[in-house]
């Protein structure tokens, strides 16, 4: 006989932790602009006084402190674009590369069909 669990009470729970949770990062946030303070995770983390980890897992909430982060900079942060000239190269021996691996494993493939056909043969003449 199995019992169905009663689980209700604690999702509820758990989403009631995380709600409290956004309310006091909310309120550091609010806190560290009122003060001109810079932002970051860790010091919205000290000041709400919830963890990093929990931060970085709730996008919504990381997507805001990073947004805050770029317009305190006062530019956005983008990645550095590559010069056409390296990406090619790059992509050049890339081909060289996996072209040599490719011709090895050819190469192996070869002598191991030749291999097998060896073996069939000597089953066969038995």
């Amino acid at each position: 006989m199995t019992h169905k669990r009663n689980t209700e009470a604690v999702v509820e729970r758990a989403r009631q932790k995380s709600i409290d949770a956004t309310k006091k990062v909310e309120t550091a946030i609010t806190g560290l602009l009122k003060a001109k303070e810079s932002i970051s995770v860790a010091k919205v983390a000290e000041h709400s006084g919830v963890s990093r980890q929990w931060i970085y897992k709730n996008e919504p909430i990381l997507g805001r402190i990073k947004r805050l982060i770029e317009q305190q900079a006062g530019t956005p942060r983008t990645l550095p674009k590559r010069s056409q000239s390296r990406s090619e190269a790059s992509k050049d021996s890339i081909i060289e590369v996996l072209k040599s691996r490719i011709k090895a494993l050819e190469d192996e493939n070869r002598t191991l069909k030749l291999q097998l056909e060896a073996v069939y043969g000597q089953l066969y003449d038995k």
